[in-house]
């Protein structure tokens, strides 16, 4: 007689029956639930971070309250740090991207008001979704314009005191460190 080799769980079994564990015992109750709705795009499941539904109803709650609730601020935050990862917005330095993101919120609590959701066709994920993004190029337009005005001037400045007639060698070595950075565009 053979005895029978008992079947081991696969790795993936075990992986979710550690994962289960660990998270119940050690995820606190605060943390924001992942977004339970799927959406199949060719062949592959991905999960929708904000759904227009959810959205609509929180919007319709402001228009009856007249204030913005604290779903939808959740709301707004999500849509805007999604946005925010972007490729076109993720590769600034994080002290901009936080500034993006600031500057973004404030638009859009200054603009939801404007949204009409008694059209036909109301889009509101795509109107709050257009706020974020001029509001996140007017801030770097804004922003390199301030930059390339501090060059200039810091430019004029160091030019003016080369020019003087008594150039140490500590002027020197600031003014080719300046051009340096103006050139590679660290400045």
């Amino acid at each position: 007689m053979v005895a029978k080799k008992e079947k081991k769980p696969s790795i993936n079994k075990l992986q979710k029956k550690i994962l289960e564990e660990y998270k119940s015992t050690h995820i606190s109750e605060t943390t924001i639930d992942k977004p339970e709705k799927k959406v199949e795009t060719r062949g592959r499941k991905t999960t929708q971070y904000l759904t227009t539904p959810q959205l609509m109803a929180h919007l319709k709650q402001m228009k009856e309250t007249g204030t913005i609730s604290e779903d939808l601020g959740k709301c707004f935050i999500t849509l805007v740090r999604k946005i925010s990862g972007h490729s076109n917005f993720r590769f600034y330095p994080i002290d901009i991207q936080k500034d993006l993101e600031s500057a973004a919120l404030e638009r859009l609590v200054g603009y939801v008001h404007n949204i009409d959701l008694n059209r036909p066709n109301c889009k509101p994920f795509a109107y709050l979704t257009e706020i974020v993004k001029n509001s996140h190029l007017y801030y770097l337009k804004n922003h390199y314009k301030q930059l390339n005005i501090k060059k200039a001037l810091a430019e004029q400045y160091l030019q003016e005191m080369a020019e003087e007639a008594s150039m140490d060698e500590s002027c020197q070595y600031i003014y080719k460190a300046f051009n340096q950075q103006a050139q590679t565009g660290e400045c």
